[in-house]
């Protein structure tokens, strides 16, 4: 399993860093006028840094689960379910990865980057590349939850780990 569990390992590493530094620009926000514009600028910057990061590692973490589940029968039930948390990852990766051809409207699934998401009653239009933080959600393009992805990982490493 070591591949596996490098990549799942990846993926809370690069989830804190996500999360703290959006914990960074909350405490920034709540002083913007105090704030010196240039750190919360970098601050942003490194947001969208770690939410690229972040769904580079959960890709490769799926592609290295679903080899280990080709030559792992025990862990399939495990696998299968923490995949199935994780429909939009590679789309979400796909996307940032091209996100110049995305922007010009030449990117292979062009009609999927602008989408409509309903969350806390609300009616929001996104792009892919913008994240959506509420209180308890914090999803990258409004597919890939950061949250249930750091959650599900500590459950699938504490069934298949070491």
């Amino acid at each position: 399993m070591n591949n596996s569990e490098i990549w799942l390992k990846a993926i809370l590493i690069e989830g804190d860093r996500l999360l703290v530094n959006n914990n960074e620009n909350e405490k920034l926000m709540c002083g913007l006028f105090k704030t010196d514009r240039q750190i919360l600028w970098d601050n942003t910057q490194k947001r969208i840094i770690f939410e690229y990061t972040f769904s580079l590692v959960v890709n490769k973490a799926i592609n290295w689960l679903k080899e280990m589940r080709k030559t792992d029968s025990s862990k399939k039930q495990e696998i299968d379910e923490f995949l199935s948390h994780m429909p939009t990852a590679k789309e979400v990766r796909d996307m940032l990865e091209h996100d110049i051809d995305y922007l010009n409207n030449e990117g292979n699934k062009q009609k999927r980057f602008v989408h409509n998401i309903k969350k806390k009653g609300l009616k929001i239009k996104l792009d892919t590349s913008t994240p959506l933080i509420l209180s308890d959600n914090y999803l990258i393009g409004g597919k890939l939850d950061v949250l249930k992805t750091i959650k599900k990982t500590e459950e699938l490493l504490a069934k298949i780990g070491k």
